[in-house]
């Protein structure tokens, strides 16, 4: 076998070998907090953002994207975490994407959109 395994008799590993997440993954979900007291609101709505006021053709005031971190995952794939900024003349639109990939295992895609 001149020194190398075989993809049959390599063991599946069931715990990471590293105590932490070499992929950077986010953890952050949302917030659903009042500014002032800082207490968890929550509540049912059948409110959906205004679809007509988004496609709108408004004239764009400000737009940035920067990136918050970046990572090749040692030649393993990719992370990245970035923001995005619009402002328009009704409205500011602040979008949060997390990207990773990870060579022939998964892609995943994880975006927080807030509508001011």
């Amino acid at each position: 076998m001149n020194g190398r395994r075989s993809a049959r008799t390599t063991k599946i590993l069931k715990t990471p070998p590293k105590p932490f997440d070499w992929t950077f993954t986010t953890f952050y979900t949302g917030s659903l907090v009042n500014g002032k007291s800082h207490q968890l609101i929550e509540s049912e709505t059948n409110e959906e953002p205004n679809q007509e006021m988004l496609l709108r053709r408004d004239k764009i005031l400000f737009h940035t994207e920067f990136v918050m971190y970046e990572d090749e995952l040692a030649d393993n794939g990719s992370s990245k975490l970035l923001v995005k900024c619009r402002v328009m003349p009704t409205f500011v639109l602040i979008l949060l994407r997390f990207y990773l990939r990870v060579d022939k295992v998964m892609i995943r895609v994880q975006e927080n959109k807030t509508l001011l």
